[in-house]
């Protein structure tokens, strides 16, 4: 499974950028993330660029714990278009959190 170190870079980090499921109408497949068990803090994972964290907005990503893990469905990129997922790390896990991730 590949993971990514997660630091709190303005706006996030691009895991996905583009449809990696273009034309296709069928609601199937997804990006699953899990958030490593020793990570000292939170990740959000957003939607799309400019994310903030605890800001109340609607850029705020869902929050992963440690340990915990969240599922992306391919009907939250749309058929075509530019879709990204970002994630950003709170301070107390930026350059220490490590994020597992899996395209199906």
């Amino acid at each position: 499974m590949p993971s990514l170190l997660i630091n709190n870079a303005s706006g996030g980090q691009l895991v996905i950028s583009g449809a990696q499921w273009s034309g296709q109408l069928v609601p199937v497949g997804g990006v699953q993330f899990r958030l490593d068990t020793l990570a000292s803090g939170a990740v959000y994972i957003g939607l799309s660029g400019g994310m903030t964290v605890r800001s109340g907005g609607l850029l705020d990503g869902m929050v992963l714990n440690p340990g915990d893990g969240h599922f992306v469905p391919k009907l939250g990129y749309g058929p075509s278009g530019n879709p990204q997922i970002r994630v950003l790390a709170d301070s107390t896990a930026s350059g220490q959190a490590l994020l597992f991730y899996e395209i199906y």
